[in-house]
């Protein structure tokens, strides 16, 4: 809907954007809370209606059942989205976080065949093998996550991120 036509909206579609039926904006109308936009019988300025129908919640939230409702509704939809906004994470400060994560996979990655050849280089037994490399592996994982920890744990107090990372991984067992 174009920004002229909301200066000239229907008792229906009104009724839609405030979350009543159509005979509630009649009675909104009848007892002047809401004004039509004089263009046309039945109809509202969108512009007009919903601040003055939001006064009126305000106005009467301690004698009107359905006010406290509609307002109690508003709150709720204002909470979520402020929880909504507190979880967004500046795609800035996720790459930077991606940059710092994937620089100390590969820098514990590369240290891998340092800490496995000799003893693998000696084995015969393809179990014995997957067995060390397996356990090369999760410590790489295990210094990674805790790097990765460390540095969100950073940001979390230099208030740059408002909640913590868990990572996990599922260790599955190689088939031998």
């Amino acid at each position: 809907m174009q920004k002229a036509d909301l200066s000239n909206v229907s008792s229906s579609f009104l009724a839609e954007v405030l979350g009543v039926t159509r005979d509630a904006v009649s009675k909104l109308y009848a007892t002047g809370v809401i004004r039509q936009n004089g263009v046309a019988r039945g109809k509202y300025s969108l512009f007009d209606a919903v601040p003055a129908y939001l006064d009126h919640l305000r106005a009467n939230k301690g004698s009107d059942v359905d006010a406290r409702l509609k307002l109690a509704q508003v709150e709720k939809i204002r909470q979520h989205v402020k929880q909504m906004e507190n979880e967004l994470v500046k795609t800035s400060d996720a790459a930077a976080v991606f940059r710092a994560a994937s620089a100390a996979w590969r820098d514990e990655a590369s240290k891998l065949p340092q800490r496995v050849a000799r003893r693998i280089s000696k084995l015969k037994d393809p179990s014995e093998i997957r067995e060390i490399l397996c356990g090369a592996l999760d410590q790489v994982f295990y210094r990674f996550e805790k790097g990765l920890n460390q540095h969100l744990d950073g940001a979390t107090q230099h208030g740059t991120e408002n909640r913590n990372l868990s990572v996990s991984r599922r260790v599955t067992t190689p088939a031998r």
